[in-house]
């Protein structure tokens, strides 16, 4: 299941306004339950959740099982695709490192929006025939006599009024703790990660319509760059610089420098990317200057430039203060710019061969953030793709043809004059023809 955290980025797209819905992650030490997963945006409500879930998690003919719930006091999924690392790939989890473990190499199940799951619990507990534990953060199951059938609620950390990566990270390692002591005492077990209520009720940029919003941190284990300068933001999971057209590529690190930058949300501004050495390059610099239009309702890429001295596999870099051509990278304003697929920003004007380039991947940008997040993400792929136009050709000589064929029908034309059997015979004159 090694998509497992990338999945969540496309429930996220269709239950990110829903105001009360909490994800909940199983695992099992043994087979799970014969348990549909729901269709992917769908949302389960507290009652199905109990009995076409929890209920057969509850193993009912086994003499010796621990259905044990790790309850968080919140959670959303944004803090899974905050702190999960879930656009690349190559994560080990981000705060979730242990979770994330348990999910792939032990039988799973990933339930995105749930309503009331800590609701469907306390029901759980009136109705359960074994023992019910609760234990806070920090105790240990030798704390309690594990006998039969048990129900353990875990209640961990608090995470305040705004949950960060250092207490998920610690709950993650109270979760792998409790885990590996239910290992020692060689008991089966069924485990559930879930919160009292989300820790976020709606997305601050909705105004309603549906959108996306990138939430990623750039710490030591991101496989990517997130730069946030006084509202302009930039994202990209690689930013690589090529010398010249059929030269390799370096990648660049992660940790930019934004000495320099001049944003603000009236303007937008100038973000400035700096790097230095590494390896044969000496310095890279990557100015980007926003040119915003309140009349029109649009923000652009006004001018971008590069500056990069040094070397690439021993191949010069030629750029001093060049001229990128960026005016395609443009949204609505509130909005962000975002293509997954590798964007190559060329020289403006004559560029040439040996002229140097930036290639980004998975880039999203967006002047005058709000509150460190992007807004509803205007995408690269435009509406009418290859297909789409294809499928359009093909529904238009349909139409014409079913046209052609309705004025065809319209324009056929019966006999006027009829026979009629009590009158007088209609003879009609036929000239003989010369033998």
């Amino acid at each position: 299941m090694k998509l497992l955290f990338a999945n969540f980025c496309l429930f996220y797209l269709a239950i990110s306004v829903v105001s009360h819905e909490i994800p909940v992650l199983i695992w099992s030490s043994h087979k799970l339950a014969d348990v549909l997963p729901p269709l992917a945006g769908h949302t389960i409500n507290e009652e199905v959740f109990r009995n076409d879930y929890l209920r057969k998690l509850v193993c009912k003919d086994c003499q010796k099982h621990t259905l044990v719930v790790f309850l968080q006091d919140k959670l959303s999924l944004d803090d899974i695709t905050k702190y999960g690392n879930v656009f690349s790939d190559k994560s080990n989890g981000g705060a979730f490192p242990h979770i994330k473990e348990y999910m792939e190499s032990l039988p799973s199940l990933t339930l995105s929006s749930v309503k009331g799951p800590a609701d469907a619990l306390k029901k759980l507990k009136d109705m359960f025939q074994g023992r019910v534990h609760h234990l806070k953060s920090g105790q240990s199951l030798k704390d309690v006599k594990l006998t039969g059938r048990n129900l353990i609620v875990y209640n961990l950390a608090v995470t305040n009024n705004e949950i960060t990566a250092e207490q998920i990270a610690k709950n993650d390692a109270q979760i792998s703790k409790t885990v590996e002591e239910l290992k020692e005492l060689g008991i089966p077990y069924t485990a559930m990660y879930t919160a009292n209520e989300p820790s976020v009720v709606k997305s601050d940029w909705y105004h309603g319509n549906m959108g996306r919003h990138l939430l990623a941190t750039a710490d030591d284990k991101s496989n990517g760059t997130l730069v946030e300068v006084s509202g302009c933001m930039l994202y990209a999971q690689e930013i690589r610089l090529k010398p010249s057209k059929n030269s390799s590529d370096e990648l660049l690190s992660n940790k930019p420098k934004t000495d320099g930058s001049k944003c603000n949300n009236a303007t937008g501004g100038t973000l400035k990317l700096s790097w230095t050495k590494q390896g044969e390059l000496n310095s890279v610099v990557i100015e980007i200057e926003f040119a915003v239009s309140k009349k029109g309702g649009l923000w652009k890429i006004g001018n971008m430039s590069l500056t990069a001295k040094g070397k690439i596999n021993g191949t010069e870099v030629n750029a001093d203060n060049m001229p990128l051509e960026a005016s395609f990278v443009y949204a609505p304003l509130g909005a962000s710019y975002h293509c997954y697929p590798r964007t190559q920003i060329l020289a403006k004007g004559n560029a040439t061969a040996d002229s140097a380039s930036l290639v980004f991947k998975g880039l999203q940008i967006q002047p005058a953030a709000k509150k460190g997040r992007f807004g509803p993400a205007n995408d690269c792929v435009g509406f009418f793709t290859i297909p789409i136009f294809s499928g359009l050709i093909v529904a238009l000589i349909l139409i014409a043809i079913l046209g052609y064929g309705i004025g065809m029908i319209a324009n056929i034309t019966t006999q006027d004059r009829f026979d009629d059997p009590k009158g007088k015979p209609l003879n009609v004159h036929v000239p003989e023809q010369d033998k």
